[in-house]
């Protein structure tokens, strides 16, 4: 029954694995589109990275199940740590385990590397482009002051801006 429980969670894995590529690879794309300022192309590639986290959150419901019955059929429990549940599995069994769990632990980290990386170079760019509007108008800073040195506020006109800007 054990190697049945294996398989299954070797698959699932592996399919978790390919979804994670398919969203690292989706991201460079969406960090191109960002850089040239495609926004019809951004707007594409948003869509696509929200179905493949639905895929993704699918995928790993799926794989928590399938662990949760491996621990139960090797007599342990589900907050068991996977080296350790493993230990008890196959060698054959094992060893796939263990090479799929690496990989997904390796993109994974490349995955979050990248995306705190475009992350930051958005804010980045926000705050440059915040504190040049800021300087340009900077009646719409939000606090003003009179002459008698009250508090004043701000005229809240909607700013429009060139989205190709």
């Amino acid at each position: 029954m054990v190697p049945e429980h294996c398989e299954s969670l070797i698959n699932t894995m592996e399919e978790q694995h390919n979804l994670l590529l398919s969203f690292q690879k989706e991201e460079e794309i969406l960090k191109k589109y960002i850089n040239d300022k495609d926004w019809n192309g951004l707007q594409e590639s948003l869509v696509t990275l929200e179905k493949l986290s639905m895929k993704m959150e699918q995928a790993e419901s799926q794989r928590f199940e399938l662990y949760r019955q491996l621990c139960t059929s090797l007599n342990l429990s589900s907050d068991t740590p996977f080296y350790r549940t493993v230990a008890d599995v196959d060698t054959a069994h094992r060893e796939e385990l263990i090479r799929i769990y690496r990989q997904i632990k390796v993109v994974t980290i490349q995955i979050k590397g990248q995306s705190k990386g475009m992350q930051d170079y958005l804010d980045v760019t926000t705050n440059t482009i915040k504190f040049a509007l800021q300087e340009i108008f900077p009646h719409k800073k939000g606090n003003l002051y009179n002459t008698a040195g009250k508090k004043l506020e701000a005229n809240h006109q909607a700013l429009f801006l060139n989205k190709q800007l």
